[in-house]
């Protein structure tokens, strides 16, 4: 199956994916980060939809300064695909607000490096796409 990246680059410029059933979270895809992050504000809002683990991750923070994050684990769900994982819960809250501001969607979350390999999702640049 395949999943289309090409509307959210031409119209955000960046690599942005849906979930499909609710709540619809907007997640960036990038294969620069090695971890997936769920910003605070989505965590909080959505207390019944993660399970905290009883661990911490560090990692760099917005501003390149490592920080202790709390780990949860969620299912979601992308083009009816479910697939389980653990995100990093990170405060990016004026980074968050200034994205929306600026390209007009908010953004709730990373699916990084890990979360492709684990789920075998490929991305295919030339058609702007990820097989899964």
């Amino acid at each position: 199956m395949a999943i289309s990246i090409s509307d959210s680059i031409q119209c955000v410029g960046l690599p942005i994916i849906v979930t499909s059933s609710k709540p619809h979270l907007n997640f960036l895809i990038d294969t620069g980060a090695s971890l997936n992050v769920i910003f605070s504000f989505v965590y909080e809002g959505l207390p019944d939809y993660f399970n905290l683990l009883d661990s911490e991750k560090s990692m760099y923070g917005i501003e390149g300064n490592v920080v202790n994050n709390r780990q949860v684990k969620a299912t979601i769900e992308i083009e009816n695909t479910k697939a389980e994982t653990i995100f990093s819960v990170l405060e990016a809250d004026e980074v968050v607000y200034r994205m929306q501001q600026e390209n007009g969607f908010q953004l709730h979350g990373i699916l990084g490096s890990k979360f492709l390999a684990d789920n075998k999702w490929i991305i295919d640049y030339d058609n702007l796409q990820i097989l899964t």
